[in-house]
């Protein structure tokens, strides 16, 4: 054997051999598990803090400003804050006539009344659903080597879209995606929302027989996306071994894989030929680059060892993280096996608090910049821990009893004093944005809405 490839070979065999972490108690009390408890909005007595901490928000921001020897900055002049809020909530610059009328509006609510445009407006939920887009990874093609054009994707994005701009409720949008199949089969809009499951790049080699391990990586992409985007959980950590710093098991990973290993594709676009796909007869009007279980009956799930879909070991059931409670799968119904509107429930629950811990922040970081958590698809033990721990459970516990509805907590972040200071995080302006700014200055901003994308000739 050549000695780098002996070297490399021996440096394997110690990984896959080194005895893994055990997890004592205090590991698994980790914050981002613990329950949100209602924390208690700080009190002032100088007459200067009173009057800068009339918000919730503030008064938890300058209580942290208070313990490091900090003071909040002035406020913004009213041109600055109406450009950056007008960026935040719409992806564009104000026009002059939106900048010339809020100058003038010298009312006590007119800053209220300028939050209130923004969010009714379609542009909300336009630029708010590129934010969503990003962290369940949506593309319009396969990527790979084909990069087949996905004539049906943009369905899914136009559903997250109306969702926003609807106001639909938290828990609600992730049920449908999750399992939209699952609560009314028969219901266009919810088959369209399980696309969610599709949208992972698509690998279609020429020839390629091994139809479990294409079948897998399938499966471990909608496992590693709900670890992701929902839970914030590196769960992808424990698909080869257990994870090597948050107590998750690579049993964890394939029971909760398990959930899903019933799904098909949905939705084959009348008169294409795709030998991987089941065929599912549809009527001619049906369309979606959705996902559905044809049975109840779910095939068996085993450990993959060191990943591979060729070395089965243990068979594992349906089952959320050990860390959290266990949880109880109904009996399988007429059609589906109802695991994947079971894990949606347990998801959402107002008690399952690192989901709306992970939600909460996300719609912060992108209000400021950075997130509480400045790692937001990450709330284990190699993530960063919160800049301000009681304002995060302030902020989810607030969106857990207006019902889940974001539009009430992005008012209640854009009338703080917090967000109306002087000083901010400075923020790039993503490249769509900037396209958008300059197409709005020339005149020739498109603002048609839906409907399949542009495709750009190359």
């Amino acid at each position: 054997m050549r000695p780098l490839l002996a070297f490399v070979t021996a440096l394997t065999l110690l990984a896959e051999t080194a005895p893994l972490p055990t997890y004592s108690p205090a590991e698994k009390r980790h914050w981002s598990y613990q329950p949100i408890v209602q924390p208690p909005v700080p009190a002032f007595t100088a007459p200067t803090d009173q009057a800068w901490a009339k918000h919730p928000i503030d008064a938890f921001i300058l209580d942290k400003l208070k313990k490091e020897g900090l003071r909040p900055a002035p406020a913004a002049d009213r041109a600055t804050l109406l450009r950056r809020a007008t960026f935040d909530v719409w992806g564009l610059p104000p026009t002059p006539a939106e900048l010339d009328a809020f100058l003038k509006d010298r009312s006590a609510n007119g800053w209220e009344k300028v939050v209130d445009r923004l969010l009714a407006s379609p542009k909300y939920g336009e630029r708010w659903a590129q934010h969503w887009l990003d962290v369940v990874r949506f593309a319009e093609s396969d990527g790979f080597e084909y990069d087949t054009h996905r004539r049906e994707a943009w369905r899914y994005r136009d559903y997250v879209i109306h969702s926003l701009n609807s106001d639909k409720p938290y828990h609600q949008f992730v049920r449908e995606q999750l399992a939209g199949d699952e609560i009314n089969p028969n219901n266009e809009t919810l088959r369209i929302a399980a696309g969610f499951q599709r949208l992972a790049p698509l690998r279609k080699n020429a020839g390629n027989q091994e139809v479990a391990s294409s079948r897998n990586e399938v499966l471990t992409e909608m496992t590693n996306v709900v670890g992701a985007a929902f839970l914030g959980l590196t769960l992808g950590c424990a698909r080869c071994h257990d994870h090597k710093t948050d107590p998750l098991l690579q049993r964890d990973y394939y029971s909760l894989l398990a959930i899903f290993n019933g799904t098909e594709k949905y939705g084959l676009v009348p008169g294409t030929q795709d030998k991987n796909d089941k065929r599912v007869k549809i009527d001619e009007t049906a369309k979606v680059h959705a996902l559905i279980e044809t049975s109840p009956q779910v095939p068996p799930t085993h450990i993959m060892l060191r990943g591979s879909a060729l070395s089965l070991g243990d068979e594992v059931p349906p089952a959320v993280p050990t860390l959290f409670k266990p949880l109880s799968f109904p009996p399988p119904g007429p059609k589906t096996s109802l695991r994947r509107k079971t894990l949606a429930e347990w998801i959402t629950a107002p008690d399952n608090a690192l989901a709306w811990r992970v939600i909460a922040n996300r719609l912060w970081q992108h209000h400021f910049g950075q997130g509480i958590v400045a790692s937001p698809s990450n709330f284990g033990f190699t993530g960063t821990k919160p800049s301000n721990p009681e304002l995060l459970d302030y902020l989810a516990k607030q969106l857990i009893q207006n019902g889940g509805h974001f539009k009430a907590l992005h008012k209640l972040i854009l009338l703080s004093a917090t967000y109306r200071q002087s000083r901010t995080t400075l923020q790039r302006m993503e490249a769509e944005v900037l396209r958008d700014c300059i197409l709005q200055a020339s005149g020739k901003l498109n603002d048609k809405r839906g409907g399949p994308g542009i495709k750009p000739r190359l």
